[in-house]
């Protein structure tokens, strides 16, 4: 990616970050953003981002809406009383690790639950031609319940656009999920009163 590339992601992504901000989402306008950066070549692959040797943290910073959510993650957060506060994506050296951290409305601790598993990046998927697909073995729930079967999950999520500082997924019939890099998730943990070394630990 030159120079010229890399400012014109940063500009896109602020842009994407400023319209998902705002308290009357335009999806239309979103979603034009979106196709501006999927014209760019990303300066990293799908596979480098996924296999890297340094853990690649994202925040899930925009869903089209709760479906899109529950295709990757629990849908725990649609339970009655519950909210989802935040939504993490990790990635390093082919393995995944996705936390929820969930409030529930009342006298209720945030709860955090973790899913956890590999990651592969596969052609075939979205407009990029990629796909990661998630074969997530262990879901563990706020009070530490293990919620999968025998046979792990598997989540084919096909990719739109993908680099160290952004990923846009697809979860089907167009519906967007954008994560953006997140420098300091722990800190966001210990402040939501869920920060647990071994949980949060790809």
């Amino acid at each position: 990616m030159s120079a010229a590339e890399r400012k014109a992601e940063k500009s896109l992504v602020d842009k994407i970050m400023f319209l998902v901000g705002e308290s009357k989402r335009d999806l239309t306008l979103i979603q034009a953003a979106v196709d501006e950066l999927r014209r760019l070549n990303s300066a990293q692959s799908l596979r480098t981002i996924i296999n890297g040797r340094d853990a690649a943290d994202y925040q899930l910073s925009f869903a089209w809406d709760d479906s899109a959510v529950s295709f990757i993650g629990t849908g725990l957060h649609k339970v009655p009383l519950a909210r989802l506060d935040y939504f993490f994506l990790t990635l390093s050296q082919g393995n995944v690790l996705m936390r929820e951290v969930i409030r529930i409305i009342g006298p209720f601790p945030t709860v955090l639950n973790t899913l956890r598993g590999k990651a592969n990046a596969e052609k075939g998927g979205g407009s990029s031609g990629d796909a990661i697909k998630f074969v997530i073995d262990s879901v563990v729930d706020g009070t530490g319940k293990e919620l999968v079967g025998e046979e792990p999950r598997i989540v084919d999520l096909p990719i739109i656009y993908a680099s160290d500082k952004v990923i846009v997924g697809d979860a089907g019939e167009g519906k967007l999920l954008i994560f953006t890099r997140e420098d300091d998730i722990d800190s966001i943990l210990y402040e939501k009163n869920v920060g647990d070394e071994k949980k949060n630990k790809i």
